[in-house]
């Protein structure tokens, strides 16, 4: 058997713990407060072009952690500052490099 040395890093470990504290994080409801980067929320969501509904624009119970780029830019942005229950209507466009071409700049 060959023995082969390991290097661990400090940032390797770093990562290693955040990703474990997120993995084993508990949720906890804010009913009266608005959310905050880095809260996650859960939404339903239909997006629209021109008043019409597109293919894979919609979804529901989605959890989204405000700050995480999940979304396109500028669309979570807008769901900071607003309680559980509130509808939002939500503003952004599509950036021109973005995978579905059909949506790209929109």
């Amino acid at each position: 058997v060959t023995k082969h040395p390991t290097r661990v890093l400090k940032a390797d470990i770093e990562n290693e713990l955040n990703r474990l504290q997120q993995q084993e994080a508990e949720l906890v409801l804010k009913e009266d407060e608005p959310a905050e980067q880095g809260d996650t929320v859960v939404i339903d969501f239909e997006g629209k072009i021109d008043g019409e509904a597109f293919d894979g624009g919609k979804g529901e119970n989605h959890s989204l952690e405000l700050g995480s780029g999940q979304f396109i830019p500028g669309f979570e942005d807008q769901l900071v500052g607003h309680k559980a229950g509130e509808e939002v209507a939500v503003t952004v466009t599509f950036p021109e490099d973005y995978q579905a071409k059909d949506l790209a700049g929109k």
